[in-house]
């Protein structure tokens, strides 16, 4: 029986997991590692004794799953209304579901048959990220669902148009480029559309950073503070992060103008591919110009010493050894190449037909130089 590898890995960010929660945990799993915060597992033949979508609606905040035949699940709960109406339309059923209810908002994303090799280290250092990334969404720095919304466009999956806000996707936070690379979104389309916004009208963005807190304090209204304080005596606890959602639920648009439809990136992604083309022709051809430069300095020291390389041609024939043979016909296949760029191969030929006559009783070291006669036999040189 194969070993069939699953990972989770689940946590909470705005509150810790009570004593009863932990031991119904417990009763979930004997083996996991469970702490207040957080809660992991892996299984080799066996799997998880629970619904993960349920385990996030009750207890975490973030979570992760992988397995190794290809499939990762990232969970993203947020404050409720953290995401606009609009935002939510990502939900195609499958690489993408919300739900969404009075309590929470919970994101979940799907990528499928990913045969690049990943272990629990790696899970580890994705995992720190995933916490990032639900400060952004709650902060209103959406950039994640367009990520997600490329993707879906890149599977020909048609989605629905998102609002064009004037996001900067030219410069990626760390987190939201390792989301891209885990799963496999390439830049093309990334710059595509950070191309697109650059050019056309869009929203002005809703993000903002964080003020510090004796700055936010002056800046909320009474009826704003009344809200904190009922929601904290209400729910007995209450994050900056929760706080930060319920302050923004009305700063969002009722309408939106300007919409970005899958259609329109197809110029843009057209154009991306020919920059980059070109580009990456550039550089292959300085790559190329700057080996072929090595190569002519190092021929040119090969030309220079070249008696140095004839006595070194004929102690690996005299050894009559594997080894000094192998020797022998790498140093003279140098030769032939630094006599070849120096114009004067027939110089070279005359010598080596000597070195031939001289070791034609040793048919291995023959066989080796069976290439280097042909070349020669042929007119081949640089």
């Amino acid at each position: 029986m194969m070993s069939e590898y699953q990972y989770y890995r689940f946590e909470c960010t705005d509150s810790l997991l009570s004593s009863q929660q932990q031991t119904k945990l417990r009763d979930i799993s004997s083996r996991a590692e469970i702490t207040s915060s957080s809660f992991q597992v892996y299984y080799n033949y066996s799997d998880l004794k629970a619904d993960p979508d349920l385990l996030m609606k009750q207890y975490f905040d973030v979570g992760f799953y992988y397995a190794d035949w290809g499939e990762v699940i990232i969970w993203l709960k947020l404050p409720p209304k953290s995401l606009p109406e609009t935002f939510t339309m990502i939900d195609d059923g499958f690489s993408a579901i919300v739900w969404n209810t009075n309590q929470y908002q919970l994101l979940r994303l799907v990528m499928n048959e990913d045969d690049r090799y990943r272990d629990d280290d790696d899970a580890e250092r994705f995992f720190t990220y995933l916490r990032d990334l639900r400060a952004e969404l709650i902060s209103k720095d959406y950039r994640l669902l367009y990520l997600c919304w490329l993707i879906q466009v890149h599977n020909n999956d048609s989605p629905p148009p998102l609002p064009r806000i004037g996001y900067d996707f030219s410069q990626l936070t760390d987190a939201q480029q390792a989301f891209a690379d885990l799963f496999g979104l390439s830049e093309v389309p990334v710059r595509a559309l950070a191309a697109l916004l650059s050019q056309t009208k869009n929203h002005a963005t809703l993000s903002s950073r964080p003020l510090p807190p004796e700055q936010q304090l002056r800046q909320l209204s009474a009826e704003d503070k009344d809200r904190l304080l009922y929601a904290l005596f209400e729910q007995g606890q209450l994050s900056s992060q929760q706080a930060l959602a319920m302050l923004n639920e009305n700063t969002v648009p009722d309408q939106w103008r300007y919409w970005l439809k899958a259609e329109d990136l197809d110029a843009y992604m057209a154009r991306i591919r020919d920059e980059m083309n070109r580009v990456y022709r550039a550089r292959e051809a300085e790559r190329k110009a700057r080996e072929q430069a090595e190569k002519e300095h190092y021929m040119e020291q090969v030309f220079a010493n070249r008696e140095v390389g004839w006595k070194r041609a004929k102690e690996g024939a005299d050894s009559m050894k594997p080894k000094g043979y192998d020797q022998t016909a790498a140093t003279l296949q140098e030769l032939f190449d630094a006599y070849s760029m120096k114009g004067v191969l027939q110089d070279f030929i005359l010598r080596f037909q000597r070195f031939v006559s001289d070791y034609a009783t040793r048919p291995s070291l023959m066989r080796r130089l069976e290439g280097l006669k042909k070349a020669i036999e042929t007119g081949q040189c640089l």
